[in-house]
This record gives C-alpha cells, structure tokens and sequence, in this order.
C-alpha cells in the first residue's frame, strides 16, 4: 500500500507518465466495480441481480462452446462475492435451484 498526500500524487503524476497510467487503470477499475454494485443493489429481485452478475462473468471469464459459456460455481460464486457485494451464503440462496 501506498500513501501520498495531494501534493506528491500530482507530482508523481506530472512527472512519471507510467504511474499516471497505472494509477488511471487501477482507479477506473475501481470506479467500473463500484458502478457494477450500485447498478445490482438497485435491481431489487436478487434472482435477476445473479443472473445478470453470471452472464457478466460468462461473457468475461467463461469457455466459450457451441451452445453458449460454460463457468465454474464455486469460481464465478467467489466473482460474486467480490463484484456484487454478496455474501458466498446470499449466491447459494439466490441459486435457480434453491
């Protein structure tokens, strides 16, 4: 981790074009999964906020085969866990075969 008062960020930023870069990368990460769980908290049917959350991890980090993506529960629950906000318990529970 690193800490830097406003005055050393804006340094480092005009002086170190790489840094800059990184720092954009990671921040407009951040903003995206940010984006992501806002967008999901306001679905209010926990069912549509899994399923639009799996096909999201489908179309990113799923293998493709001839009838559509094919993903790992247990992978895409701990995706859950980190992109939507949810608990491991709250994806089990909101499964289509619970």
């Amino acid at each position: 981790m690193l800490v830097l008062n406003e005055k050393l960020y804006e340094n480092m930023i005009g002086s170190n074009p790489d840094f800059a870069r990184k720092m954009n990368k990671v921040l407009s990460e951040r903003i995206r999964r940010a984006d992501a769980i806002i967008q999901n908290i306001m679905t209010t049917n926990r069912q549509n906020q899994l399923w639009a959350g799996l096909m999201q991890y489908a179309r990113e980090k799923g293998v493709a085969t001839f009838k559509g993506h094919r993903v790992r529960v247990d992978e895409f629950t701990s995706w859950a866990v980190q992109h939507l906000g949810w608990s491991t318990r709250t994806c089990r529970e909101s499964s289509p075969s619970s």
